[in-house]
């Protein structure tokens, strides 16, 4: 087997936003390496191997960015020593970006900066992006958390995953 590393390089697993106010779209990305490699085409229990593999090396880095959309400029970034994936992202009109990742904290930033302005340690990993919604003219965000391990992996490798559970925050 021929093997290449490839170029660290960001894997977006789940949601971005865009807020038309700041100009911004909103990433979570995983930040990892990655080794490729071509084998030969064979069919195996009537299965027909393509003759491409990959190798997911330890580390990297969870990664929450903010992007101008216009030029491509990482304007922000939450950058974690946690290798893992980060849940998704929220922006709403009123300039707040909320978004929850593999170390089970909610985090709720500044849209335009960045600046971390509130967090909540839900100690469960979240895969899904929060939600916003109005009440009686009340807005309300919801995020879920928990779910099933991630592919690959054995069922006690990640045990924040695990849980199922939603959070929903007010003012």
């Amino acid at each position: 087997m021929e093997v290449w590393p490839s170029l660290p390089g960001g894997v977006n697993m789940y949601p971005p936003a865009y807020n038309p106010q700041t100009g911004m779209i909103y990433l979570s990305a995983r930040e990892m390496g990655m080794l490729w490699g071509f084998e030969k085409v064979q069919t195996t229990s009537n299965v027909q191997l393509v003759g491409a593999t990959f190798e997911l090396p330890p580390g990297g880095y969870e990664l929450n960015k903010a992007v101008n959309a216009t030029t491509g400029q990482e304007t922000w970034r939450d950058q974690k020593s946690k290798d893992g994936y980060s849940g998704g992202m929220l922006t709403t009109a009123g300039g707040l970006t909320m978004y929850g990742g593999a170390g089970g904290i909610v985090h709720a930033v500044d849209a335009g900066t960045g600046e971390i302005l509130w967090t909540f340690s839900a100690g469960v990993t979240f895969k899904a992006a929060p939600i916003t919604y109005m009440i009686d003219g009340k807005q309300y965000v919801t995020i879920a958390g928990g779910g099933m391990p991630t592919f690959g992996s054995a069922p006690d490798d990640h045990p924040l995953e695990h849980g199922s559970i939603m959070f929903t925050f007010s003012r």
